[in-house]
């Protein structure tokens, strides 16, 4: 039986490898994936502005003071499905206003040299960049977030996945068919 409601929230630094568990959430276990930088992303296109990083942080940091630090959250609720992973939790609002409609949230832990070569792989950045992207205060936040579970993502991909698996079962989630 398909458990029917079932949110579930990612955080961690950048690189860690959140995009990653979000995609494999999607094809095996069913989830939708709502990615709190698509709802930035729409603003700053409402506003007309370039969706760069430095844009996506500063207007991250703008919502969140006009709106309240729970505005992705409430606005990523609201696009929920049965199943729903939220990518990209980046403050301890976010996370509580998901944790009151039940979701878990899982905190993905890499050490900076993986995130680092992940992301220069990714982004063609330099590690200066890195550094400051790593430092942001968007970023920053992420360190107070309580999460209910967590994965270490300092190994294989295979490894990372057979975790991601043993959190589902310990949640009662079941793959697709």
């Amino acid at each position: 039986m398909i458990k029917e409601t079932v949110f579930v929230g990612l955080v961690g630094r950048i690189g860690c490898g959140k995009d990653a568990v979000a995609i494999y959430l999607k094809e095996k276990y069913g989830f939708v994936v709502i990615r709190f930088s698509d709802i930035i992303r729409e603003e700053l296109e409402r506003e007309g502005k370039d969706k760069n990083r430095e844009n996506l942080q500063a207007m991250g940091e703008e919502m969140r003071k006009r709106f309240g630090g729970d505005v992705l959250a409430k606005r990523a609720l609201e696009r929920a499905k049965e199943r729903a992973v939220f990518n990209g939790i980046r403050s301890i609002e976010e996370a509580e206003a998901l944790k009151a409609k039940g979701a878990k949230i899982i905190y993905i832990d890499c050490n900076a040299k993986t995130r680092f070569e992940r992301v220069s792989k990714r982004d063609g950045i330099d590690f200066k960049t890195f550094e400051a992207i790593d430092n942001a205060p968007s970023e920053k936040l992420i360190d107070s977030i309580d999460p209910d579970f967590g994965i270490d993502n300092n190994y294989t991909e295979e490894q990372t996945k057979a975790d991601v698996d043993s959190l589902m079962e310990a949640l009662e989630v079941k793959p697709i068919a």
